[in-house]
């Protein structure tokens, strides 16, 4: 009995370990995928994160109502999804410059990323005419971040 209970605590002990090896280490991968990657697990991950970003921020759109300080909040996760989605559009530019026989189908997914980055920057902006009171652009920061987010979508199911 004391001998499987001693083995329990070391397996409790090593994953409590790696748990808090996982939470250090969260900066790192943060930063990780804020950076130009030509791995393809990477750029896929970046993608996700944008997604999953984009989503957040649709959540906060549908109950913002024109509030500042949740309109700052949202800008501030769209953001996150621009900067995420101009991170994976590196990568696969870089994966395009460096590859002897390129995959003919990084073109396309080249536009359409930089048609998502280009409807983040169109949201952010009308997220900050809705802060000024323009409060018809709301809709339009939404329609322009579903875009992004039906985009990225996409670019997503082109991916190896």
């Amino acid at each position: 009995m004391s001998v499987m209970a001693r083995g329990c605590g070391s397996v409790l002990i090593l994953v409590l370990t790696l748990i808090v090896g996982l939470a250090v280490d969260a900066p790192a991968q943060d930063a990780k995928f804020r950076a130009y990657n030509k791995n393809p697990i990477v750029i896929s991950g970046q993608i996700r994160l944008a997604r999953e970003q984009g989503q957040r921020a649709m959540e906060l759109i549908a109950a913002a109502g024109g509030d500042t300080a949740t309109l700052d909040q949202t800008k501030a996760i769209v953001y996150d999804a621009y900067v995420f989605t101009r991170a994976a559009l590196g990568g696969i530019r870089s994966v395009q410059r460096d590859s002897k026989f390129p995959d003919p189908l990084l073109p396309a997914q080249i536009d359409l990323m930089e048609k998502a980055g280009f409807d983040l920057r169109q949201c952010m902006t009308d997220l900050d005419r809705v802060r000024i009171g323009q409060i018809k652009r709301l809709e339009t920061a939404r329609a322009s971040l579903e875009s992004s987010m039906a985009i990225l979508s996409s670019v997503a199911l082109l991916l190896p």
